[in-house]
């Protein structure tokens, strides 16, 4: 439809272009500004367009400059209070680009700007100046137009835009998502991961990160594709490359003093992946999971057919009583709601139960294995009990195992 508006007004005006290459390598013999603009994201300038049009308004273009391209041509116009207003495409070998320019009928001149652009030409921008006779009357003839200017190449993308998502080797959750740009990274969480330090003494022990890391970014990728992130603890190093995303957390701290008041260091590696998509969230065994807390209580709760939630926890949560007394209570705790995971089979939930006139805030949380294990914690806050017509605190340790019941 637009195309045969276009020959029905006859031959355009004016057109204006702006180029960019995929690749070095698709630059072929252009010069060498374009090779170092397009490496470093800046203006090329100049750049000229030729324009040539037939009475249909049809044509070729050819682009020289910091950047050469050339392609076909083709332009709508309107003749509005002795200026040409055209809107041109502009097709070459790689992508399109649409620009509108404005040009006095008198003298021949005006100026150009792109409008949008395709392919390696998306996110182009640039104007200049135009020259070349017209005719502002119908039938409008064929016409050469030039236009002189500049135009803007945005870097080329190094990474796919959109969410990330993979795990360390122990299956810590890492999840990302990169700009539309493709050149930095954002809204970065990596869940809780345990790693074997390996002390500079040659002595080794077990370290854990105490906090899920969540970090809002944005943080830059580097032109070898490599970005880099400080956890607590920790680096987060990763590069992408042609099937995803490869990297390491790296950890590197020092350890408090011995007995001698010697010092030592703490290093360790562990290896991550990531791929956009992600893949599918994990899912945990289904079924029913029953074990027993430190204090000898026994745990119970349910894996949904979903695999992807826990509900029905029955619980007795062993406490004590008074620093002296050491009277043992049992306490009740029951939640049959759903309780969605996170991203590494975790969930955590809190509510609120009545024991003995009292409104308690219970918490219930844990994290499952793909083979049919869980380890969690059921906690009550430290309460204050009447026993033997006396008033104690009361605590204890609710922390729990679980395996699957078959």
């Amino acid at each position: 439809m637009a195309f045969a508006r276009l020959r029905r007004f006859g031959a355009p005006v004016g057109i204006l272009g702006v180029v960019a290459a995929v690749s070095l390598a698709g630059l072929g013999s252009t010069p060498r500004l374009g090779a170092v603009a397009l490496a470093a994201g800046t203006a090329v300038s100049p750049v000229t367009i030729t324009v040539r049009l037939d009475a249909r308004g049809e044509g070729s273009f050819t682009l020289r400059g910091g950047l050469a391209d050339g392609g076909r041509a083709s332009a709508r116009r309107a003749v509005v209070s002795r200026r040409m207003n055209a809107t041109v495409t502009l097709s070459g070998a790689k992508g399109r680009i649409v620009l509108t320019s404005q040009q006095r009928c008198a003298d021949g001149t005006g100026a150009w700007r792109v409008v949008t652009g395709t392919l390696a030409y998306a996110g182009m921008t640039g104007r200049g100046t135009l020259s070349g006779r017209v005719r502002c009357t119908r039938p409008f003839g064929a016409t050469r137009t030039v236009h002189r200017g500049s135009a803007d190449i945005p870097p080329p993308a190094l990474a796919r835009s959109g969410a990330w998502g993979g795990a360390t080797v122990q299956g810590s959750v890492i999840t990302f998502t990169v700009a539309p740009d493709g050149r930095a990274v954002a809204d970065v969480l990596v869940t809780r991961y345990s790693y074997e330090c390996i002390r500079s003494d040659g002595q080794r022990s077990a370290g854990f990160a105490p906090t899920v890391s969540r970090l809002p970014g944005p943080f830059p990728i580097a032109e070898d594709r490599s970005f880099s992130l400080k956890l607590t603890p920790g680096t987060l190093n990763g590069r992408f490359g042609p099937s995803g995303v490869a990297g390491t957390i790296v950890v590197a701290h020092p350890l408090p003093p011995n007995i001698q008041g010697q010092t030592s260091t703490c290093s360790a590696t562990i290896p991550w992946t990531a791929t956009n998509p992600p893949a599918s969230a994990p899912r945990a065994l289904v079924g029913t999971y029953c074990g027993f807390s430190a204090a000898g209580g026994g745990v119970c709760i349910d894996v949904t057919g979903s695999g992807r939630e826990v509900r029905n926890l029955r619980a007795e949560a062993k406490i004590t009583c008074g620093l002296i007394a050491k009277i043992p209570v049992s306490v009740p705790v029951a939640y049959d709601q759903p309780i969605p995971f996170g991203l590494d089979l975790s969930f955590r939930q809190s509510f609120d139960l009545t024991f003995e006139g009292m409104t308690i805030r219970a918490t219930v949380s844990g994290t499952f294995d793909p083979s049919g294990g869980l380890v969690g914690t059921v906690s009550l806050p430290t309460l204050t009990l009447v026993r033997d017509g006396r008033q104690h605190s009361c605590r204890g340790n609710g922390g729990f195992t679980a395996r699957l019941q078959r």
